[in-house]
């Protein structure tokens, strides 16, 4: 018998035990009939080659059935892990860089959104893993999207990107700096009083990712962009020194040569060291924490940068 007359092609209608399953997923997952069908006969169409080489006593009936089975029961375990998609309006605000996490190879990005809970705007973080991490480097801060997105239960509820999400513009919010700090109730501090207002941290001790501060200061020296030891091609990081009037100290020389430069150091994406300019005067947004100095052991205040705001126009950051 040929190898083409032991493969028969998927009859119109599917059997109980495959449309039982597609009806779960329909009513469980948000997807459409339609992508979960796309879905089934993809990985079915797939099956061909391994059902001839792992079954050649069998029959036509029996493979078509051996392929039925293994195509639903891998897209339902996968689909149904996928998190229950919801339409959101939301507003983009930035995200943290790409990052691989130690021991894993696949990227991830931890975006900032502005959603209605409540009646009241409030920050939600939004995960892109893998090639998903990409999502977001193409969105315009400050401005309203419409997109499908999973969400987690309970805790945080982060929102999730995946295969389902794509982000349709609407509008620019047209808020500025003190109009973001009003709305989402975002303290303002100096550079001095960063130690003090450190962003909270959850009963597990981390830090919470959408507990912001924001510094209004010129940039100290000029940005860093560079690559971490052992990070894969295209994972690189930015550091920007923050300075304002409540800083007394002068640059310096550490131990290995280095210019220290007065200020707070920060951390951001390395597009985002890539936009500012020395001294550009810029509203920083994101997380700010304490951290022991690796030399002198003295705790001393760090920011995770997700969003730059110009206070006057430097060139390179209309687009952030």
């Amino acid at each position: 018998m040929s190898i083409d007359s032991r493969l028969l092609p998927h009859p119109a209608s599917y059997p109980d035990f495959v449309e039982g399953p597609i009806s779960q997923l329909v009513s469980r997952t948000g997807y459409s009939r339609e992508a979960v069908l796309k879905e089934y006969h993809k990985e079915f169409d797939a099956t061909a080659s391994r059902s001839l080489t792992q079954f050649p006593n069998s029959t036509p009936e029996g493979i078509l059935r051996l392929r039925q089975q293994q195509a639903i029961g891998k897209i339902y375990q996968e689909m149904l892990q996928r998190l229950p998609l919801q339409e959101y309006t939301l507003v983009y605000l930035g995200h943290g860089g790409k990052k691989v996490s130690q021991g894993q190879k696949k990227p991830v990005i931890n975006a900032f959104v502005i959603v209605q809970e409540n009646g009241a705007p409030v920050i939600k973080r939004m995960i892109g893993q893998g090639k998903y991490a990409d999502l977001p480097l193409t969105l315009i801060p400050l401005t309203a999207y419409t997109c499908g997105l999973g969400r987690y239960t309970g805790g945080s509820g982060d929102l999730v990107m995946d295969d389902r999400t794509t982000f349709r513009p609407t509008q620019p919010t047209g808020w500025d700096v003190f109009t973001i700090c009003s709305n989402l109730n975002i303290p303002i501090i100096t550079v001095a009083e960063a130690k003090t207002n450190p962003s909270r941290k959850s009963s597990d001790g981390y830090i919470i990712p959408t507990d912001w501060r924001c510094i209004i200061g010129n940039v100290s020296g000029p940005p860093y962009s560079g690559k971490a030891k052992d990070a894969p091609e295209g994972i690189n990081f930015g550091t920007v020194t923050i300075t304002d009037p409540t800083v007394f100290e002068q640059t310096m020389m550490d131990s290995r040569g280095r210019t220290v430069f007065p200020g707070i150091k920060c951390w951001c994406a390395a597009e985002f060291a890539m936009m500012v300019e020395e001294n550009a005067y810029c509203a920083f947004f994101g997380t700010v924490y304490n951290k022991k100095d690796a030399t002198t052991q003295i705790e001393k205040p760090e920011m995770q940068i997700n969003l730059i705001i110009p206070m006057f126009q430097t060139s390179g950051l209309e687009e952030r």
